[in-house]
């Protein structure tokens, strides 16, 4: 099994590869595109637009996230034991860094410990592929209906000592929709 690391592709704009005639024709017919909305330049505003908030994402996703040192000193473990649960899926990673240090979201963790069966949920969730934001907002959110995780989000529920195939549950129901 390999490490829960995340990498993720940047978005194909709409100019790559560059529209068919027809397709050009139903967004002008059936949207409120516009000509002005096609052009080179309109598809260089929303690159660099595009491309600002990507990096806003990844900066987010790393700004309270724990450095490996951090983490062993958190958990008592020493910086392999840290390195190696990254390495097998035990522990969430954002982000590889210079000399084998990693970034590792701050969620993941409770009262000094690993959350409780976190490396079952990362393994579902790897299939997701989403952005380490998408899986941070995910493990926060609330089951709004209360059906599932009594109106808490998987990261309270299993900070609880919830039922992880509750939020196995969610994860696959979520895989549905692709999150």
């Amino acid at each position: 099994m390999s490490g829960f690391e995340f990498t993720h592709q940047r978005p194909t704009l709409i100019d790559d590869p560059p529209l068919t005639d027809d397709e050009r024709a139903f967004l002008l017919q059936e949207t409120e595109i516009t000509e002005d909305d096609l052009t080179p330049e309109a598809y260089e505003r929303v690159r660099v637009t595009m491309e600002r908030s990507m990096l806003a994402a990844d900066v987010a996703a790393c700004a309270d996230a724990l450095r490996v040192d951090e983490v062993a000193s958190l958990l008592r473990w020493s910086r392999d034991a840290v390195i190696e649960a990254v390495s097998t899926g035990k522990l969430f990673s954002v982000a590889r860094l210079p000399r084998g240090d990693h970034l590792l979201p701050r969620w993941q963790f409770t009262d000094g410990k690993v959350l409780p069966d976190l490396a079952s949920v990362l393994e579902s969730l790897r299939e997701l592929e989403k952005h380490p934001l998408g899986i941070e907002a995910w493990m926060a959110h609330e089951d709004e209906d209360g059906e599932i995780l009594n109106g808490m989000s998987p990261q309270q529920w299993l900070a609880k000592g919830g039922d992880v195939r509750g939020v196995l549950r969610l994860i696959e129901e979520a895989s549905w929709g692709r999150m």
